[in-house]
Formats: structure tokens, C-alpha cells, sequence
């Protein structure tokens, strides 16, 4: 498996990147949040998960560990390929986690790709998966009994 990669950047596009490494060149889809940070020509160290199946072998890259620790566990999970996994890493993964904590189908629909059905899978799915993920210092497994409320709730709530 190839977990990480070290090298420079030859070139960089809307979904993906190519890193030269010692003269080869490794194609790797990431998160666009990510690849937004990127330019041409810098060196650039990112861990890697490969995802093979029966026609591809394809490096999905991110900006660390935790990251593509939330990707391959969104991939455990029925329904949930590695583009979704990319388009849910591209949301705030604050308000997904609150989501999946407070049960709430109607906000998890809303990500592109996701019906009723998917996303109830989701929460029953990712519930205790999730507590052991750190995913940022707002969401923390404290929150997985008692959500926080974000900045967005309460500026909606003085609305």
C-alpha cells in the first residue's frame, strides 16, 4: 500500500495533482479545499490512500493523517464511495459530525449525492466510528453526546 508520498508538484487541476518522485509520476485526487493550497513546482509531502478495485488502482491524497483517516472510514461505510468521500471532506467536517451526532437526515441529504436512505446508513453507521476520530478541537468525542452549537446555529437563532 502506498501511504505517503514526498516530492514535487508537476502539476495541479479542479480534482487531482501529479507529484514527481524520483522521475515518476504519482496521479493522486484530493479534496479541492486542499488542492487549493497547492501550486506548481513546490515540494510537497502528503499521506495517500489507495483504493483498488476491479478496474483501477487510484491515490486519494491528504494534507495529514487525520484526514485520511475520516476518508477510509467514510469508506467503511455502505453507499459511500471515495468521490463522496472527497465531497464530504470539501464540507465543514464540524457540522457533518454534529449531523451524524444529532441524527439530523435533512442536513446530510443536502450534501450532493446523498438521498434519505444513504444518510440514515450514515448515521447509524459512522455513529460510534466517529468517537474515536478527532476531528477538530470544536468536535471532540465530549461532543459526541452533547454537540456543540456552532457560530452558524447562533447567528441563525438571533436571526
Amino acid at each position: 500500500m502506498i501511504s505517503y508520498l514526498s516530492g514535487t508538484v508537476l502539476y495541479t487541476d479542479d480534482q487531482k495533482l501529479c507529484i514527481d518522485i524520483q522521475g515518476v509520476g504519482y496521479e493522486v485526487l484530493c479534496p479541492t479545499q486542499f488542492l487549493a493550497t497547492i501550486a506548481q513546482g513546490e515540494d510537497l509531502s502528503l499521506y495517500t490512500s489507495l483504493v483498488v478495485r476491479e478496474d483501477s488502482m487510484t491515490l486519494y491524497g491528504f494534507a495529514d493523517q487525520q484526514q485520511k483517516k475520516f476518508f477510509e472510514t467514510l469508506l467503511s461505510v455502505s453507499g459511500i464511495g471515495p468521490k463522496m468521500g472527497l465531497i464530504i471532506l470539501d464540507s465543514p467536517l464540524e457540522n457533518f459530525v454534529q449531523a451524524i451526532f444529532n441524527e439530523d437526515v435533512n442536513t446530510l441529504s443536502n450534501i450532493p449525492g446523498v438521498g434519505k436512505k444513504t444518510a440514515g446508513r450514515m448515521i447509524i453507521e459512522l455513529q460510534d466510528k466517529l468517537k474515536n476520530i478527532p476531528v477538530s478541537q470544536t468536535v471532540s468525542t465530549k461532543s459526541a453526546t452533547q454537540p456543540t452549537v456552532g457560530m452558524d446555529d447562533i447567528v441563525m437563532a438571533l436571526e
